[in-house]
């Protein structure tokens, strides 16, 4: 798993960032709609 990212980062280190960027951002939305769901 280590040794996996670092052709990606080797080959476009931009268009991974970016992509986990967004992931992370949908990740973001998603935990917060659950959250105010509960409240």
């Amino acid at each position: 798993v280590v040794g996996v990212p670092l052709p990606f980062i080797s080959y476009g280190g931009t268009s991974l960032v970016t992509l986990l960027s967004a992931f992370g951002v949908l990740m973001s939305i998603h935990t917060h709609r659950k959250w105010i769901a509960q409240v």
